[in-house]
């Protein structure tokens, strides 16, 4: 009898591994690296952006999967290539909030785009001339963050005569001296 019970158990914990499972399928921009591993981190991995657990499988078709099994109800996470330097960006380059995931504790499968990367900014140029990346990773203290410094000059900036200044104002404008 106890040789029934324990095969019973073994499959009932086999069947619901199998299928306690949420996998995350997402399609990268252009510009991503061919070399660069995608990772997930997030609140199942103490928000870990190298965690060698999660890092996806390049499909045939250059999309990424991960499948695996975290507690079922909210799951926030990002998508990184390898440090929060390297984290997913919006279309325009520029931070975004953490993706949410309601995972229902079955079988379940997310299909997701990533628009661009911090780092890289946006995958198609959208950038005029005049606006600069200054640094990719600068790091702020006081938000224990990295964010990208863009700068955005006059169009005439190189060929002009007017000396320019920085503006601590809350409406933008060009400041002269």
């Amino acid at each position: 009898m106890k040789k029934i019970g324990l095969s019973f158990l073994i499959i009932a914990v086999t069947v619901k591994v199998g299928f306690a499972q949420l996998t995350l399928h997402v399609t990268v921009p252009e510009n991503t690296p061919l070399l660069d591993d995608i990772y997930v981190g997030g609140s199942f991995n103490t928000w870990n952006p190298t965690d060698a657990a999660t890092i996806m499988t390049q499909n045939v078709d250059g999309s990424f999967e991960l499948t695996f099994s975290p507690p079922a109800g909210t799951v926030d996470f990002k998508f990184t290539r390898g440090g929060w330097p390297s984290v997913e960006a919006d279309a325009n380059g520029f931070d975004i909030g953490d993706r949410t995931v309601v995972y229902s504790g079955g079988a379940q499968t997310e299909y997701l785009n990533i628009l661009s990367w911090i780092d890289l900014g946006p995958a198609t140029g959208t950038m005029g001339q005049n606006v600069s990346i200054l640094d990719n990773d600068l790091y702020i203290p006081q938000l224990d963050r990295y964010r990208k410094v863009w700068i955005y000059l006059p169009p005439n900036y190189h060929s002009s005569t007017n000396n320019y200044r920085f503006c601590t104002c809350m409406t933008p404008k060009i400041c002269l001296t």
